[in-house]
């Protein structure tokens, strides 16, 4: 994972948020990919003085290791293996877990701007997926705390590694994190990966090529240094380990499924991606050749043919702000991606994925009036059909039992697509909700409009306000713009 991958991204791509702020390895394959290691503590030996000099000064000299010599060694492995040639050697360094934290804390509070956390609480709350007094960035901090095994810092331009790490899984933590290295310093991922608003999707699509990339080189690397040869296939458990990765610790499972999924979904998707584009193009030149004309939605990413056809996003323009509601406070885009992250609360995987394909573009927008809040959505599909199937999973997670507040536990079972589709016939369908207010869905050709609320919140509490006749007017205005 990247540096820029743990910061706390919009709902539409979680990992460019959530995985966004350090080039981590928390989600990363263990040396049995799929399943994580949890190594023993190991005994760190008084630490020699650094040769980075900014490096000593910013961490106490007792958590500091130097690992420059380590770190040289394997990166000329990863080079020789990826086929990407080193233009810089990257110093190295091993800290103990509280200097750890002290840094992914530091990065989550300079690298993540508060209108990114601010829009995706309350996207979270707004779909129903966290509970009123859900904070964003204590979940986050948390799990990385807990998770984290190494990341690549390009802002230091140095490789860091946990202190208290097994030798295997130091080895596939840098296996993994140097070829960030290396993508940082020919294609200058950092500055790519700096959050824009409106652009989660398109970076969401350059996170989940950069980490596919680092994960299948990262297992080529593993099978030379075991002196076993490489080869093009991939076994096709490797291609969709984040079931396992989900069977997680107790701190994993207090972070709600969806922020799970999004920091996942990239090593997933991504590794589907690339060892795809590489067996087409018979090598890691073909994947060099997409870096230098990358996808622009995880639509790409998703379905390899639209990136080989070159498949364009529907341009959808910006929500406005309804009456009674200023300018919104956080725009951006789901993207196939994040629609399917988010469908996946709602019904089971296969049938998510189904509805969010053939996804053609979108726009969301957050509102906030004093403690009224407001969500609107609209959304454009390939065809009638698709944007049928949407509306209906939509309207799936409207009829859902609103989350009840007994801390980590969510009995609620999936409604019934028959349900949902006789709750739709009409193309309208609103259901009114205790604390989230309404939850009003429009279908209209290939268009999709939702608006959920609106609801006053306070830090503490929540309850809906207005009508489900006010969000239908405004989920009709969403696509009949």
């Amino acid at each position: 994972m990247t540096r820029e991958g743990a910061r706390v991204g919009t709902l539409p791509a979680l990992c460019v948020a959530a995985c966004a702020a350090v080039f981590a390895a928390a989600c990363s394959p263990s040396p049995h990919p799929g399943v994580k290691s949890v190594a023993p503590a190991e005994p760190v030996a008084a630490a020699p003085p650094p040769a980075n000099a900014a490096a000593q000064a910013e961490s106490p000299a007792s958590a500091l290791v130097e690992a420059s010599e380590e770190v040289a060694e394997a990166l000329a492995l990863v080079a020789r293996v990826r086929e990407l040639e080193k233009l810089a050697e990257v110093p190295g360094v091993r800290l103990d877990r509280a200097a750890i934290r002290r840094e992914i804390e530091q990065v989550l509070a300079e690298e993540t701007p508060e209108a990114l956390v601010v829009g995706n609480t309350e996207l979270l709350f707004a779909f129903d997926l966290v509970s009123d007094d859900f904070d964003l960035r204590r979940a986050l901090s948390r799990l990385y705390e807990s998770e984290l095994a190494g990341f690549y810092d390009p802002k230091r331009d140095r490789m860091v590694l946990a202190a208290d790490l097994g030798d295997d899984q130091r080895e596939i933590t840098l296996y993994h994190e140097l070829v960030h290295a290396l993508q940082d310093q020919h294609y200058d991922l950092a500055s790519a990966l700096d959050w824009q608003p409106e652009l989660t999707d398109t970076q969401a699509a350059l996170q989940a090529l950069a980490e596919g990339d680092a994960t299948l080189a990262m297992l080529d690397v593993a099978r030379v240094a075991a002196g076993l040869p490489t080869g093009d296939e991939i076994p096709p458990e490797l291609l969709r380990f984040e079931a396992v990765a989900l069977q997680a610790t107790p701190d994993f499972r207090e972070i709600p499924g969806v922020i799970v999924r999004g920091i996942v979904a990239p090593y997933a998707d991504g590794l589907a991606f690339v060892s795809e584009v590489r067996r087409r193009a018979g090598g890691w030149h073909g994947v060099d050749a997409v870096w230098r004309d990358r996808p622009t939605s995880t639509e790409q990413v998703l379905h390899p043919d639209k990136y080989f056809a070159r498949e364009p996003v529907v341009p959808v323009p910006p929500i406005e702000a309804p009456p009674g509601f200023p300018e919104p406070v956080y725009r951006d885009v789901f993207g196939e991606q994040g629609l399917r992250l988010l469908f996946e609360e709602w019904a089971p995987a296969g049938v998510a994925a189904l509805a969010a394909s053939d996804w053609g573009g979108d726009r969301l927008a957050v509102f906030a009036d004093g403690d009224r809040r407001l969500v609107l959505l609209h959304l454009v599909f390939d065809h009638e059909a698709a944007a049928r199937r949407a509306a209906v999973l939509f309207a799936r997670g409207a009829l859902r039992p609103e989350l009840e507040e007994a801390p980590g536990t969510d009995p609620r079972p999936f409604v019934e697509a028959e349900q949902a589709e006789r709750a739709l016939r009409g193309g309208r369908f609103c259901a009114f909700r205790k604390k989230r207010g309404a939850f009003a869905i429009t279908l209209q050709g290939r268009h999709v409009g939702v608006a959920v609320g609106p609801y006053v919140r306070s830090p503490d509490s929540a309850q809906r306000n207005g009508t489900c006749a006010q969000a239908s007017a405004l989920a009709d205005r969403v696509v009949r713009r």
